[in-house]
């Protein structure tokens, strides 16, 4: 995840656990983590990166504070998330938008007990272009801390591509049916 979006500059993993984010990060990282003593809503200093996998529970109060503080967030979240509430796409969308959204599979491949898909989201201060979504199923988690990861990849591009089906036709032209351009 962190070598595909090609973080760069000041980095925080907001909520760093046992690393696995850190391991990964290079440059001006910083790191919190509550249980640590080190308690990221008192986190005060602007990044140019923010990456982790946040507590879900908490998420919108996560990405408030997240958009105060980083120009990039990025953060491994089951895909629904951002969707879940109108207040909440308003909070992204006056930050900016998501710049790219790259789906791993349901959350059972992370260890987690749901079906939800789960992705990296990447927020963007400012952005207001077009959504890269790209697809990369992953058969187990250790795949991809290890960077190696299946062939089967889809870029959507905000664009939902289905298996070609029979076009169908506007009926022919006639007095009582007539197509109307609304």
């Amino acid at each position: 995840m962190v070598s595909y979006f090609k973080t760069d500059g000041s980095i925080l993993e907001p909520c760093c656990g046992d690393g696995v984010f850190l391991r990964y990060l290079s440059g001006d990282v910083s790191w919190c983590e509550i249980e640590k003593g080190k308690d990221f809503f008192a986190w005060s200093i602007p990044v140019n990166w923010m990456v982790g996998n946040p507590p879900y529970k908490l998420i919108k109060k996560w990405l408030e504070h997240s958009f105060t503080y980083a120009n990039n967030v990025l953060y491994l979240i089951p895909m629904n998330s951002p969707f879940n509430s109108m207040s909440r796409m308003k909070v992204i969308l006056e930050y900016g938008n998501i710049r790219a959204i790259r789906a791993y599979g349901n959350g059972s491949i992370f260890g987690m007990d749901y079906g939800f898909a789960v992705g990296a989201l990447w927020f963007q201060k400012g952005y207001k272009g077009m959504t890269d979504i790209t697809i990369r199923l992953l058969t187990t988690a250790c795949t991809w801390t290890r960077g190696i990861l299946p062939a089967n990849r889809v870029n959507l591009h905000s664009k939902v591509l289905l298996p070609p089906k029979r076009t169908l036709r506007p009926p022919r032209a006639s007095k009582a049916n007539r197509w109307v351009d609304p």
